[in-house]
């Protein structure tokens, strides 16, 4: 999502006066900083991922109470999680995953007499938009994968 960050979704943030987003799929952890800037000092940022490309310790140092790493499947956490005003879905790219994780930001805002979160979503057009992705094809039921292999696009 880093990329779109000043065309799309800054913008988004800003227009919604989102005070608590979820981060799912965080890779380096670059949007994280573009995002907890947006958020402002009073923000919170949860952030969801079981394999980060960064050390979550040193963001929780240098952000403080503002800053909350889940090192976690989202299906696992996101239920658990208080309602978001927005979340970027940019984690494991295959339609059960995808549609649980929406669902699940859904019901936790209802639950809460809350609105649904804003949902940004990366990685829906080619090739991802025509088939899924598996980081870990043992992380989705067998009756919900798509057939699949490691190789190129």
């Amino acid at each position: 999502m880093f990329p779109l960050w000043d065309t799309a979704i800054a913008p988004v943030i800003k227009a919604i006066k989102a005070k608590r987003v979820v981060e799912i799929g965080a890779l380096k952890g670059e949007n994280t900083v573009q995002v907890l800037d947006v958020l402002g000092e009073d923000g919170e940022i949860h952030v969801i991922d079981p394999l980060p490309s960064f050390d979550p310790a040193e963001h929780a140092k240098q952000f403080g109470g503002r800053y909350v790493f889940h090192r976690a499947l989202s299906l696992d956490v996101l239920g658990d999680m208080p309602p978001m005003d927005a979340a970027l879905i940019d984690g494991d790219h295959n339609w059960y995953t995808v549609y649980n994780e929406c669902r699940l930001l859904a019901k936790v805002a209802r639950d809460a007499g809350q609105s649904m979160p804003v949902m940004i979503l990366h990685d829906v057009l080619w090739p991802y938009g025509k088939r899924d992705l598996y980081y870990d094809p043992t992380n989705v039921p067998d009756e919900f994968k798509q057939p699949h292999a490691k190789q190129g696009m």
